[in-house]
């Protein structure tokens, strides 16, 4: 684990979940925390390395993997918390994420570290502007891919979550998880707005140019909406629709995977009943979905 530089006093480690570091003096602020306890000693030990204390950990969102660091820290730190509305429930109560996808008591795949961290603590809830040791952030709603996402601006450097995933793992995933395929498709597109040198996504590595990997994951938003449009030509039900995307796309789905994908495919298909396309109905206690 090292320190990438971007640019003067922001950094970044690289990892299967990036963080963000600025450093202001003797202090640093980081962007995320990762995935778990593991990974915040190791955050902990970079910092001390050189001679940093931390003040305080920005989180962009609440999946799992962008805050189990944060318990090690703050057992070992004075570091400040900071979290957006709604978001910070999740971290607050982490029980949360794994209730949300299951929708009841949660089975124990669902209860592991990559969908349930060790609770934090919140200490700032953030919507505006604001600054934490001479260093000022600006907080850009980016929600879609969670509930509400944020994004932060901090001079030329823009820390944009998971709002874009690199080519490689849409190719390997098919499916991204999302919450909000109406809300990510928008976010994508307001990204393209938002004047940066750098752009930081948290899988992945920095760029200088978003345009093309903003069209990669438009393209496979809406790939999964015309396939699932096109497969319910005929009525299913919602789980012999994800067994028919998954066997059309190649996947071998695990358990997480499995609850993953079908939250997002249940995404897709609140936001096609909406929009007109689709409707449900109900017949001999089972419920089918069917084009319009």
């Amino acid at each position: 684990m090292d320190l990438q530089p971007i640019i003067r006093n922001i950094s970044y480690v690289p990892g299967p979940t990036n963080v963000g570091v600025i450093i202001q003096g003797n202090q640093a602020i980081l962007i995320d925390s990762g995935l778990d306890e593991s990974y915040g000693r190791k955050l902990l030990k970079l910092l001390r390395a050189r001679h940093l204390e931390l003040a305080a950990i920005v989180h962009t969102h609440a999946h799992a993997d962008h805050y189990g660091g944060d318990a090690y820290l703050l057992q070992h730190t004075q570091a400040t918390v900071y979290a957006p509305p709604l978001e910070e429930a999740i971290l607050r109560y982490p029980i949360l994420e794994p209730f949300y996808l299951y929708g009841a008591t949660p089975i124990t795949e669902l209860c592991t570290k990559h969908f349930m961290a060790a609770a934090s603590r919140v200490d700032q809830i953030y919507t505006e502007q604001f600054t934490i040791a001479g260093v000022e952030l600006k907080p850009v709603p980016l929600p879609g891919h969670s509930i509400n996402q944020m994004g932060l601006q901090v001079g030329e450097v823009f820390f944009c979550a998971d709002v874009v995933f690199p080519v490689r793992v849409l190719e390997k995933y098919k499916i991204i998880y999302c919450f909000d395929p109406g809300k990510q498709r928008d976010t994508l597109r307001r990204l393209l707005t938002i004047p940066a040198q750098y752009y930081v996504p948290f899988h992945g590595t920095v760029l200088t140019e978003i345009e093309e990997v903003v069209r990669q994951n438009l393209a496979s938003i809406d790939h999964l909406e015309a396939l699932l449009l096109h497969l319910l030509e005929t009525p299913r039900q919602t789980e012999d629709l994800l067994a028919a995307v998954a066997e059309h796309l190649g996947l071998n789905l695990d358990t997480g995977q499995y609850f993953l994908t079908l939250a997002t495919i249940k995404a897709h298909l609140s936001a096609l009943k909406q929009a007109g396309q689709l409707t449900l109905r109900i017949h001999q206690n089972r419920l089918f979905w069917e084009r319009v």
